[in-house]
């Protein structure tokens, strides 16, 4: 509500109060210099009252009555008034203050001869207008960061307060600063709230980082840029006050009121995410897991069951050698170990033990048949008078590789001059939606760096100060030969703890009403809050630790940097434990140099939605850290429909072309109605 009183005539003091209510959501940053926006006034055209003569003052039987010019001004004053009528409609006000401004109008109206005229002209409008335009837009401002009914009345208050003392805007009284000090004074009460929120449910690692920091510079140095680096600090712990290591992830910023607003605003959105106690899902236990569970149609087959075990227990053919050396406890298996004699034998037995598994398969008659001997020789393709020779490897009897090629844009033969599965695609057959075992992409066993080395490197493209960050390398054999460090270590064992620290997260963020898509949201958004993109200036493709982009289980470490991989992973293991189809699919990127993609090379996650398969590409969602995004305020974009379709013009989806197992398997097993297939996908195989 707003409340305006006036006490006195025109000429005289005029005291205001104003209280107002605001019900719609529009958005004002408030410039307390944009107090001149009626400064367009018609200047006074009488003269000034010493160039009256008092006797004829006296003498005069009738007043002058008003020229064309000087209606003209009252009119444009009477303009401005009913303006703030019209605006009170968006603007409820009470009825004290229209009676007030109608008051106004009827006196600019009853103003006929010049000495009326003279009270009125010569009273300085100019800063009333002011005055009330930066508090209706500051009102404006805060009025969308409102949590409750509550709150909104506290600062309606505070407003009422101040303006209760300004008693004489007509002597050129102006309040915009402290118009100012009173919104500043509302951002750091909200930045405030906002951080206890996530103190309360601390499940959401950068919001709560983020928000402190801004606090810090909102009290400290405001209007001034900053920059937000993350690194790990002096308590081994991943933050944005870095003093041992510095990310590559840094960004320059300016502090000011349109920055917080706008952060205010989206943490605001997703304040729905927070859940009590009591409407948690229950405790997650591997019997209520769909995906754990096999198939009574394999029970009793002893060599496809164990090859179910070994992939829900991440012993997948990739790591042959482990559970071919132990097969009860594969994750126990070290360096030494693959070196003794005796397991270099069991070891030379990898591909008789997955032909034995593929034959059992094709005995069972299901979809589809498959080539004991994926291997189909070698092939070759002239493209630009170039010729191209490659090796084509597949699990389909006869596969058209030339018809593959032609889809992709013959991507892997100039790439990698092959074309092969990465993957088992007859993985879907043994369970009964597409989930995290099924859809795997495995880092090798020897892929991250045991001990990594930080190397400092100056960075001057992003502001003119000195920015570091460092580069992780890997120490040289000799090195490590001092150190006494294997050369890798087995990665079974660490995501067996990803999983299962997947399965405490997940009761504590999942409300146990929420639909599948809230569902999706909610994880999605947990995803983005706690990992960011492993930005690598040089090339450096490896984090404080040692890890690379292929390693999902960052996300739970003192440095959770992670690229498509690592989100496709974390959104699969998710998903899977909640019982929730998802799909992890990849493939050649084919649009421009700035792309956020490995190599040319994306991975994406698919899920069941809407009848239909749909994308979610949480690499692209998620905030670039480094500082080509410095004007963004997000965690995880929410202008934007999460859920793509496959031919969708975002994010130009349109300039990716499957990889051969995402290929295969979509058009086996996973296809969409023609309207809502990818870009230029076959029919068929």
């Amino acid at each position: 509500m707003l409340i305006l009183i006036g006490v006195g005539t025109l000429a005289s003091s005029i005291i205001l109060l104003l209280i107002f209510v605001k019900k719609d959501n529009s958005k004002v940053v408030f410039d307390p210099k944009n107090n001149l926006a009626f400064s367009k006034l018609p200047k006074n055209t009488n003269p000034p009252k010493s160039e009256i003569k008092e006797n004829n003052i006296k003498n005069k039987t009738s007043e002058k009555l008003l020229n064309s010019e000087q209606k003209k001004n009252l009119q444009a004053i009477k303009s401005k008034f009913k303006k703030i009528i019209l605006e009170s409609q968006d603007l409820p006000v009470s009825k004290e203050f229209l009676t007030y401004l109608n008051n106004l109008i009827s006196k600019i109206d009853d103003s006929k001869t010049e000495n009326k005229y003279l009270k009125i002209f010569n009273l300085n409008y100019n800063i009333f207008f002011g005055n009330f335009d930066a508090w209706k837009e500051i009102f404006l401002n805060i009025n969308e960061l409102f949590w409750s009914n509550q709150e909104k009345q506290k600062w309606i208050n505070k407003l009422n307060e101040m303006l209760i003392n300004v008693k004489k805007w007509n002597e050129g009284l102006n309040i915009t600063d402290k118009l100012k000090k009173l919104l500043k004074d509302f951002y750091i009460e909200k930045l405030k709230e906002q951080i206890n929120l996530y103190e309360e449910h601390p499940y959401y690692f950068q919001p709560l980082e983020r928000l402190k920091k801004l606090l810090y510079h909102y009290q400290n140095n405001y209007n001034k840029n900053v920059i937000l680096q993350w690194g790990i600090d002096k308590n081994n712990k991943f933050s944005l006050s870095p003093n041992k290591y510095y990310s590559g992830n840094f960004q320059q910023v300016k502090i000011n009121n349109k920055y917080i607003h706008n952060w205010l605003k989206y943490y605001k959105r997703w304040n729905w995410i927070f859940i009590n106690k009591d409407e948690q899902i229950n405790k997650i236990e591997d019997k209520n897991i769909k995906s754990l569970q096999i198939n009574p149609q394999f029970k009793d087959n002893k060599i496809i069951s164990d090859y179910i075990q070994r992939q829900i227990r991440f012993a997948s053919d990739k790591y042959s050698n482990f559970w071919l050396i132990n097969s009860q406890h594969p994750q126990k298996v070290n360096y030494k170990d693959t070196l003794e004699p005796k397991n270099r034998i069991k070891i030379e037995k990898t591909k008789y033990k997955i032909n034995e598994v593929l034959d059992n398969i094709n005995k069972l008659s299901l979809q589809q048949q498959f080539a004991i001997n994926k291997s189909q020789g070698k092939g070759a393709v002239t493209i630009d008078n170039k010729q191209y020779k490659y090796w084509k490897s597949s699990s389909i009897k006869n596969f058209d590789f030339e018809k593959f090629n032609k889809y992709q844009k013959y991507a892997d033969v100039k790439t990698y001059n092959y074309v092969f599965e990465y993957k088992n695609i007859y993985d879907n057959l043994l369970f009964q939606q597409p989930n995290l075992f099924s859809e795997a992409l495995y880092r090798t066993f020897n892929e991250d760096l045991v001990t990594p080395k930080h190397t400092q490197i100056q960075d001057n493209k992003l502001t003119a100060d000195k920015i570091y960050y460092h580069k992780t390398t890997p120490i040289t054999i000799q090195e490590a030969k001092k150190l006494s460090k294997d050369p890798w270590f087995n990665p079974i064992p660490e995501y067996q703890r990803w999983f299962n620290k997947w399965k405490e997260i997940l009761p504590n963020i999942i409300n146990k009403k929420w639909d599948t898509k809230t569902k999706i949201k909610a994880i999605s958004y947990y995803i983005a809050t706690n990992s960011l993109y492993l930005h690598a200036p040089n090339w450096t493709q490896y984090n404080y630790n040692g890890y690379g982009f292929y390693n999902p289980t960052q996300i739970f470490t003192n440095d959770p940097e992670i690229q498509c991989v690592g989100y496709v992973m974390n959104l699969a293991a998710a998903l899977t434990i909640l019982n929730i189809p998802v799909r992890i699919l990849g493939g050649a990127y084919f649009g421009n140099s700035t792309a956020v993609v490995p190599s040319g090379y994306h991975a994406w996650n698919e899920v069941f939605v809407d009848g239909r398969w749909k994308i979610i590409d949480l690499t692209w969602f998620d905030y670039l850290e480094y500082g080509a995004s410095k004007d963004k305020t997000y965690e995880l974009q929410d202008d934007l429909d999460l859920f793509l379709e496959r031919n969708s013009e975002h994010k130009l989806r349109k300039y990716f072309r499957l990889d051969l197992n995402s290929y295969e398997t979509t058009l086996l097993y996973f296809k969409n109605p023609k309207q809502y297939e990818y870009q230029d996908l076959p029919d068929s195989i």
